[in-house]
């Protein structure tokens, strides 16, 4: 095009440059295209978002599951600061989320709690910072001037996050279940490690159960082997794990008086997640054994509590299917009621300061009471058991309010018990007391709090 403009004749040169000029400009547009495109599919520098969170514990620390790079500052008095970077090729989408884990750095790995952070495009422009209000349990995530509560991931969703290993159960209920896969990891040095194994055992049932009663009834087994199967089996979701024989669940039932409070925790998950009438005749057995050594020592204090956890959750269990008039169904609230009671009188054997639980007792036989009056009324309540909820819930109230309203560690049980005991014993509870009592009253829903 240029040899044509340069030879071609007067009148024609102005067409034949404006030509060659267009080719020109064209090829300056692809190239710009094609460098632009290449610079944003390939960027020189990745892209990082900084930050830091200052003033932890030495117990307390940050870990890294993603591209979450820390680095851990000892500062003067035992305090402890974290700086992070969150490294990736290129800008995270807003809402995207990260994982990692936060919690005590000690032996115990349930106290890590997995948290998220999501993501903001002016995380890029300023460093974030996340703070830990220990007082409150809290973590806030701190930019600019605003601030945002980050909820453990559990919580926000009601359950855990599901991760591949969840599929193995298929393979080890089609093969042989193999303890070396799990007894190293178990007791590794890592807490991550540890929680994962323990989450995978859970996740396979019955499959897994052989070996995890041998560890439990085994004067061999390590602390960090024991801690593990004994918290997988009371996240396991099979029935199964609720049919353990006599012995090893004389097992867990010592453990729930174990001196470890790790230990103990998990014994009393395993108590609240499968209360049952063997269970009960198996709790009853080992505390009798405890009181005859000796009625003041810890031990028996600490099965008191357990005992708390088994008879409110069997009540709570019992209660709920009570459902008719039936000589059948009325059986199942007598049972609740036995429970509550039996509950509630374990109070005197307690540590001190635990005694400050078992108002939780009265309210669950409230709680029965109630429904009661509602399933034995004719068109309406029966007054002589909307009577006896009421005082029930007085009697509730009045434990409460006679110890540390605050320590208490159920406040919904509070409103919801106010709201019951002072309606007129004639009236419907209100819309917002059935939706308390509704929302507390669970098993369920009170061993997630527990």
């Amino acid at each position: 095009m240029y040899g044509r403009w340069k030879g071609a004749a007067k009148p024609d040169k102005a067409r034949f440059f404006t030509i060659y000029a267009g080719v020109w400009i064209g090829i300056l547009c692809l190239v710009g295209v094609s460098l632009y495109a290449w610079f944003k599919t390939n960027p020189l520098a990745e892209a990082v978002i900084t930050g830091h969170f200052n003033n932890l514990e030495p117990t307390e620390a940050l870990w890294s599951r993603e591209a979450l790079f820390i680095r851990r500052i000892y500062r003067q008095g035992g305090r402890v600061d974290y700086e992070f970077r969150l490294i990736s090729p290129r800008r995270m989408s807003e809402g995207a989320r990260v994982r990692f884990p936060f919690g005590q750095d000690s032996s115990q790995e349930q106290n890590l709690k997995e948290y998220s952070l999501p993501i903001r495009s002016s995380f890029y422009d300023s460093p974030v910072q996340l703070l830990y209000e220990r007082r409150e349990k809290k973590l806030l995530l701190v930019h600019g001037d605003k601030k945002e509560e980050l909820r453990p991931i559990e919580e926000e969703s009601g359950v855990r996050p599901v991760r591949a290993h969840l599929l193995l159960r298929v393979a080890y209920a089609a093969g042989e279940f193999r303890r070396e896969d799990f007894v190293k990891r178990l007791e590794s040095n890592d807490p991550i490690i540890r929680r994962d194994a323990r989450d995978e055992l859970a996740s396979l049932g019955a499959v897994a159960l052989p070996w995890i009663q041998q560890v439990v009834v085994s004067s061999d087994s390590s602390y960090r082997l024991l801690l593990g199967v004994v918290g997988a089996l009371g996240r396991m979701k099979d029935p199964a794990a609720g049919a353990l024989p006599p012995r090893p669940r004389a097992a867990i039932v010592n453990l729930s008086a174990h001196g470890d409070a790790a230990l103990r925790g998990e014994a009393r998950r395993y108590v609240r997640a499968f209360p049952s009438s063997s269970l009960v005749t198996t709790f009853e057995g080992v505390l009798a054994g405890a009181r005859r050594e000796s009625n003041s020592h810890p031990r028996v204090g600490y099965l008191a509590v357990a005992g708390l956890d088994l008879f409110y959750d069997l009540g709570i269990v019992e209660k709920d299917k009570y459902g008719s008039r039936r000589g059948d169904d009325r059986g199942r609230i007598a049972l609740a009621f036995e429970a509550f009671s039996k509950g509630w009188t374990l109070k005197n054997l307690a540590r001190l300061e635990d005694r400050v639980l078992f108002p939780k007792a009265l309210y669950g036989w409230g709680l029965a009471l109630h429904d009661r009056s509602w399933i034995e009324g004719n068109r309406g309540r029966n007054p002589a058991f909307v009577k006896a909820a009421q005082d029930k819930f007085a009697e509730f109230l009045r434990e409460v309010r006679s110890g540390d309203r605050k320590a208490y560690p159920w406040p919904r049980h509070n409103q919801a018990g106010r709201g019951v005991h002072s309606q007129p014993r004639t009236q419907e509870p209100a819309a917002e007391v059935g939706e308390s009592m509704t929302s507390t009253g669970s098993g369920k829903a009170d061993s997630v709090a527990a």
